[in-house]
């Protein structure tokens, strides 16, 4: 698999794929959201985030998890990963969106057509254009609402 495809576990320090599937040491919390939105500057490790999504109850249980990695009054930023298979139904957004591909293949339908995106490429959607999303293979994204 490339490198768009790979997580690094830093804690661990083993290198694995997200497609690969489920870690099997169980479920965990992550801490309350206030701390780590308060700050006005933030750096992120998309690759640790997402892998610490996929050991957490919602992934293992139903195949997709999300974390809001930023919110202000006029934008987020959303980490998401999507179990191949899974699909997040069809739904609009108030405010634009841009969809960040990090790994794996999601198919996103439009009234009109069909999008596949991979690694490496970036969706942007207007107001309230209804879609739906489907994982191709196991998946992370990043979603900037504005």
């Amino acid at each position: 698999s490339s490198q768009g495809d790979q997580m690094i576990d830093r804690r661990s320090k083993q290198r694995r794929s997200l497609v690969e599937g489920t870690p099997t040491n169980g479920a965990r919390r992550r801490p309350r959201p206030e701390p780590r939105l308060a700050k006005p500057v933030h750096v992120f490790d998309l690759w640790t985030e997402a892998n610490d999504l996929v050991v957490e109850e919602s992934w293992i249980k139903h195949g997709h998890n999300a974390k809001t990695l930023e919110k202000r009054d006029d934008s987020c930023l959303i980490l998401e990963v999507l179990r191949s298979g899974k699909t997040i139904s069809r739904h609009a957004a108030p405010t634009s969106v841009q969809l960040h591909m990090l790994s794996g293949r999601i198919r996103v339908r439009l009234a009109e057509r069909s999008i596949d995106l991979i690694a490496g490429q970036c969706l942007l959607l207007a107001p309230r254009i209804a879609h739906e999303v489907s994982a191709i293979v196991d998946t992370a994204f990043t979603l900037t609402c504005r």
